[in-house]
């Protein structure tokens, strides 16, 4: 092969190496006939032309892209995986600037979620406990909900979108290479009576004490069915992997029952609704 080459669109005589022009394996030459800055060139004066052509082309090739990307992801799980976690390592700080602009910027579409997914919540969606399996491995994560419709789509989102709270979890949607469905079977372990959520006030919401009530018996028996899931010896996706861990945090929750079960049986008896301020502090993080 020579060691120079002269450009079919500039005419111009340079050296063959990459600084100046790409290779094209379809070719002959193995060498594109253009040089690398008549091609950048002819970009730069062709954005737009360019543009359409791609979004036409990845129009009509949908399927052909996302076969492409599945073989490519199989091929590459483990190099994608320690890039992911590489990028989030070293963009905290712009990844919580980001997710805090959108929520400034959607205030009123929170708003408006929030207010449906509450006002459903209280209705007729079925709540209680549930349980995610990935197939492949049998591996099991145990959750609790007050809407399943809503958790299991929380679930997906957080698990496509990279920031699910669960690290095992996530990691194992990461290696599957699939959708949610194709990875994991969802089902419901405990359906809890639907009569307890049409107690809640709508106007109240999550501040409900009934509610806050509810959610508390309902991470208890979150607790106590990892504890027997455990002591069954299944592997678990749950924070907190040993049966001491969750008889504690059943422990914990029998408290703050008691606890705000003599507060509704007070206001009760008054017949008065209290200030919120004397409603007993709900832990309200969840362990993911």
């Amino acid at each position: 092969m020579s060691d120079t080459k002269k450009c079919t669109k500039c005419g111009e005589e340079k050296p063959v190496t990459p600084e100046f022009y790409n290779r094209d394996k379809r070719l002959k030459s193995g060498i594109q006939s253009k040089c690398k800055d008549c091609q950048k060139l002819f970009r730069e004066n062709n954005k737009e032309k360019i543009s359409v052509q791609k979004k036409l082309w990845r129009e009509n090739n949908k399927e052909k892209i996302k076969e492409s990307n599945k073989l490519y992801y199989e091929n590459n799980k483990e190099k994608i995986s320690v890039q992911k976690k590489l990028w989030r390592e070293n963009n905290k700080e712009k990844i919580k600037e980001t997710a805090k602009l959108w929520r400034e910027n959607n205030k009123g579409a929170i708003k408006e979620y929030n207010k449906l997914y509450h006002g459903n919540s209280k209705q007729n969606n079925p709540y209680g406990i549930y349980k995610i399996t990935h197939k492949e491995t049998g591996k099991i994560y145990i959750g609790e909900t007050i809407d399943f419709s809503t958790r299991l789509a929380n679930h997906k989102g957080k698990l496509k979108g990279q920031y699910h709270k669960n690290h095992l979890l996530q990691e194992t949607f990461n290696n599957g290479g699939q959708g949610f469905d194709e990875i994991f079977e969802f089902e419901i372990l405990e359906e809890w009576d639907i009569e307890r959520k049409q107690e809640f006030d709508s106007e109240e919401g999550t501040k409900c004490p009934k509610y806050k009530l509810l959610k508390q018996e309902l991470k208890k028996r979150e607790a106590e069915v990892i504890k027997e899931y455990i002591q069954q010896g299944h592997d678990l996706c749950n924070w907190g992997i040993d049966a001491k861990t969750h008889s504690s945090i059943v422990a914990e929750k029998d408290a703050i029952i008691a606890e705000m079960r003599e507060y509704l049986e007070a206001r009760d008896e008054q017949g008065e609704e209290e200030e919120e301020d004397e409603i007993p502090r709900m832990e309200s993080s969840r362990r993911g």
